[in-house]
């Protein structure tokens, strides 16, 4: 949530910014530094998450809508109340899956709960409702959105379509990436690793290490 993309799109220009032109706090921007942190969602995803948010000094905050019996690493509390995770928030991680249960999770209401905050969304888009979201982000509810998934996907064979129903792309204080968060050589040797090793797991006890609960459809 820094201004990186806005600086490196004017310096390709030739535009300069900060102390080197006489600019002061009009250049300035914002550091995760000392941050209150919200992450919905505490699996593995929201784990390693937390863990980054810990090298900021960051104070984190962990939601999970069932009870858990002990600490979880990286978080400093875990909630099942998100209306209060919300409100103690500079900034929102949702690691969430797509379920029933999660779809529209944050809508309007959630939204100006978070007011003065900032959103990154690396679960699904469905979680967040795409017309409270735009509305937020245009109105200033929310200071800005770092969003790799979408509510809007391009048809087979081709590389171009907007991501959503409303010019969220249009605005200057969001971020966009098309569904790439996991697109690197790192976790395709992951996914291998894990892989083998789920199957090694389950040819001795039967059991996977990452059994889709039918329940919750995940």
């Amino acid at each position: 949530f820094g201004r990186i993309v806005e600086f490196h799109n004017d310096l390709k220009w030739g535009k300069w910014h900060g102390f080197w032109v006489g600019k002061g706090r009009e250049d300035y921007w914002e550091s995760i530094e000392g941050k209150r942190c919200v992450i919905l969602g505490t699996g593995a995803i929201g784990q390693k998450l937390a863990g980054f948010c810990k090298a900021f000094s960051c104070s984190v905050i962990g939601f999970k809508r069932t009870p858990v019996e002990s600490s979880v690493p990286g978080f400093d509390k875990v909630t099942t109340q998100l209306e209060e995770a919300l409100t103690e928030a500079d900034i929102v991680f949702i690691t969430l899956p797509l379920t029933n249960q999660t779809k529209h999770m944050i809508a309007e209401k959630e939204l100006k709960l978070m007011k003065g905050a900032w959103l990154t969304n690396v679960g699904r888009g469905e979680i967040v409702a795409e017309e409270a979201l735009y509305s937020a982000l245009l109105d200033g509810t929310l200071r800005g959105a770092a969003l790799d998934v979408w509510y809007i996907y391009p048809e087979k064979n081709s590389e171009y379509g907007h991501p959503s129903r409303y010019p969220i792309d249009e605005l200057t204080n969001v971020i966009l990436s098309p569904h790439v968060a996991g697109s690197t050589w790192q976790a395709v040797i992951h996914n291998i690793e894990q892989t083998q090793k789920n199957i090694e797991t389950y040819l001795q006890t039967g059991t996977g290490l990452y059994p889709v609960n039918l329940m919750e459809l995940y």
